[in-house]
């Protein structure tokens, strides 16, 4: 049976290529799970790092405000204390320089950088200096956390540790001698930079 015996000899046909395709192991494609946490926990410190820089700006930006406001307001209140008292803290008498009474109006007459001996004088320059002693604590209390404003005398470059008598403060320039001036006025605005801090914060001014 000739026939029969070339049909044996054909050669295998080759497996149909949809086949061998089902059959190879599916290939995988994106991002696991565990890839895509890491990514979201590297983007969650960056951002964390980001807030923390931004609180950070914010706070020396509130910080330096607040020395603003402080500067502004001992600069303010030596501004009016010039202002009524004629532009200067002494008075002249020939060559004798007599602190001024109006002083006695802003400076405590006891305690630490008081001054005694010295009367405010009565009437309008009196007021004055309350209504600005009252506006400059109220412009600080609304500006500034547990603001205090304090004046004191000061004494050979330090505020004195008792009241002063005003005839200490006096001195001549005979001849237009140059002498230092023997007292000056301490203008010291404080405050917490936090209402939870334990340290106060102070900027001071001193005036001539």
């Amino acid at each position: 049976m000739p026939m029969r015996h070339a049909l044996l000899k054909l050669p295998l046909m080759a497996m149909p290529l949809s086949v061998a395709l089902s059959s190879a192991k599916p290939r995988q494609r994106g991002f696991s799970l565990v890839e895509v946490l890491v990514s979201v926990i590297v983007v969650a410190f960056g951002l964390l790092g980001l807030a923390a820089l931004n609180i950070k700006t914010l706070q020396s930006s509130h910080i330096a405000y607040q020395r603003s406001v402080a500067s502004e307001l001992a600069g303010n209140l030596a501004e009016r204390m010039r202002a009524n008292s004629g532009d200067r803290i002494y008075g002249t008498s020939g060559d004798n320089y007599l602190i001024n009474d109006v002083v006695a109006c802003y400076l405590p007459a006891s305690g630490s950088g008081g001054m005694s001996g010295l009367t405010c004088p009565a009437g309008d320059l009196s007021t004055l200096a309350a209504a600005d002693l009252a506006d400059m604590r109220a412009y600080a209390a609304e500006r500034l956390p547990q603001a205090r404003i304090e004046l004191a005398l000061m004494v050979g470059g330090s505020i004195a540790s008792g009241p002063v008598a005003a005839s200490s403060c006096s001195y001549a320039l005979p001849n237009a001698s140059a002498v230092a001036q023997s007292c000056l006025i301490n203008i010291n605005v404080r405050w917490r930079e936090r209402p939870d801090s334990a340290s106060e914060t102070s900027f001071q001014y001193t005036m001539r």
